[in-house]
């Protein structure tokens, strides 16, 4: 009784629990109905199942997993071959070997709906001889565990289009790697479309034959990018990028690198001490609820467009350039040395109140307004001799306070804003005070232009204003028209004024009396 017990629990277990193992040449045929495949029990694979040319098949998971043997394809196709899964609940390709591709594709492939997983390249779309693959996949989840560069969970050296799957590698592998050159005159070409693509290289390209002259084109239209993209021109790679793309902070540089001209780029995680340059044509999107923080030695150059629905954390802005910087000096030093911004007289607009522990000062022959724009700045300065700077504040209810010290050996210009210090002026420096709030009346070695007062405010401090012009007061005003009728006398009073004016001379002073009242009348 108890060895029949056991035969019987083994015999329970190799039913629904063990899998069948399949010889890919014999029993796995039986399973074929009118060109279709369809499983109805997890199947292993003692050898790869070949597709011949010419033939057309259908495989259906339905639901169940299908495992590749350990040191060969699961499936060779040189025909014409459909994977689905019609199971309610999907199963899966499952490949263990780590030298081997899961599924190899000579002809033409398509998935649809299908998840396969391989410790090594997922599925080959490959070239031989007279051979070149076609690929289609839809709808699919992709995925190796592979951990090195040197191939990728796709690996396309034909023509392949992929549409609204998952593609993911590991964190050190290639999620698409598209190549070319192992047949003469073989290119490759690849279609992304709509689909979130993984790994420490979410795309990348390279010629198998460095000096062959093929090609690898790679197109990416929508969906995400979460890692970065390598494709080198040298060996025939090139990758355009359209459309809306997702990508996250560790991958943006990369990818705006490739992005064509009206594509958008979207950041998805919070970046920061990244230098992020965005291209002429293309826009940065800024994602809802992620935070961009511009670091103190980064910029973030805009040659295209910039739109923030999450937060841009950013010290200073120059406007002729399109630049956000994270520090205070190096905005004012950076601007006008590097090629990406304007050489001379711009403005740098403060974006958040500074405290600047690093001493500023330009580089020469440059002009350069700093604009507080309501903010405060604590930050020393100091002006060369060659080069001229403006200080103002543009903020409606001019808030601007400057903290730090200037010290002036060019010349400066004030028009606004408050300071705790008035400049100090070196010999040979021009400070010109057109504005301003200042903690003393008394400043020394600056100019106030003509038509400019020192004022004392309630709080005791000292503004500088324009002068207030006097208005004529309306007696004023009476006695110059008197004046100009004795000049050009023109009605019968004015005549009889010149007449008493004469008598005036003769009779003395007694008639005045009389003459003012004519005047008068």
């Amino acid at each position: 009784m108890k060895k029949f017990m056991t035969v019987f629990t083994a015999l329970i277990l190799s039913i629904f629990i063990v899998p069948n193992v399949v010889s890919a040449s014999s029993n796995f045929d039986g399973m074929l109905n009118d060109g279709v495949i369809t499983l109805s029990e997890d199947v292993t694979l003692s050898e790869k199942y070949v597709i011949n040319e010419g033939e057309m098949i259908t495989i259906d998971l339905n639901g169940h997993t299908l495992t590749g043997p350990s040191d060969n394809y699961a499936i060779e196709n040189k025909g014409n071959l459909k994977i689905v899964d019609s199971g309610l609940v999907k199963g899966k390709i499952s490949c263990p070997s780590s030298s081997s591709s899961c599924v190899r594709n000579l002809d033409k492939l398509k998935v649809d709906g299908v998840t396969i997983e391989s410790a090594f390249v997922a599925i080959k779309n490959d070239v031989e001889g007279n051979f070149y693959g076609d690929l289609t996949v839809e709808n699919a989840t992709i995925s190796s565990s592979y951990a090195k560069t040197d191939t990728g969970t796709i690996m396309n050296w034909g023509k392949a289009t992929v549409t609204n799957s998952r593609v993911n590698a590991s964190a050190s592998g290639v999620a698409v790697y598209a190549t070319s050159g192992s047949t003469a005159g073989k290119n490759s070409e690849i279609n992304l479309v709509s689909n979130i693509i993984e790994g420490k290289y979410s795309i990348y390209g390279m010629n198998y034959q460095s000096s062959d002259g093929t090609t690898q084109t790679i197109n990416v239209e929508g969906g995400q990018l979460n890692g970065n993209i390598s494709a080198m021109a040298s060996r025939g790679s090139s990758v355009s990028i359209k459309g809306k793309v997702a990508t996250t902070d560790t991958a943006l540089s990369n990818v705006l690198s490739f992005a064509d001209e009206g594509a958008e780029i979207i950041l998805t995680s919070d970046l920061t001490n990244k230098k992020i340059t965005v291209p002429e044509g293309v826009t940065l999107i800024i994602q809802e609820g992620v935070t961009f923080t511009v670091s103190s030695s980064r910029q973030l150059i805009v040659n295209g467009d910039l739109k923030v629905n999450g937060t841009l954390d950013a010290v200073a802005y120059v406007e002729e350039a399109n630049v956000y910087f994270g520090s205070l000096n190096y905005a004012i030093k950076t601007i006008g040395i590097n090629a990406d911004t304007v050489a001379n007289g711009h403005t740098v607009t403060v974006l958040k109140d500074i405290n600047e522990t690093t001493a500023i000062k330009p580089n020469a022959d440059k002009n350069i307004t700093l604009d507080l724009n309501g903010y405060s700045v604590n930050a020393d300065i100091t002006v060369p001799a060659t080069t001229k700077m403006t200080f103002k504040d543009s903020s409606e209810d001019e808030a601007g306070n400057y903290t730090g010290t200037i010290t002036n050996e060019g010349t400066v210009t004030i028009e606004s804003g408050k300071y705790t210090n008035v400049p100090v002026t070196l010999d040979g420096a021009t400070t010109t005070l057109e504005g301003g709030t200042y903690p003393i009346e008394d400043m020394e070695n600056v100019i106030i232009p003509d038509g400019k007062e020192v004022v004392k405010n309630e709080d005791g401090t000292y503004s500088i204003i324009s002068k207030e012009v006097e208005t004529p007061s309306e007696d004023d005003s009476k006695q110059e028209d008197v004046k100009d009728e004795a000049v050009n006398p023109k009605t019968s009073d004015n005549i009889i004024l010149y007449v008493i004016v004469g008598m005036v001379s003769i009779v003395g002073i007694g008639a005045s009396g009389f003459v003012l009242k004519k005047i008068k009348a």
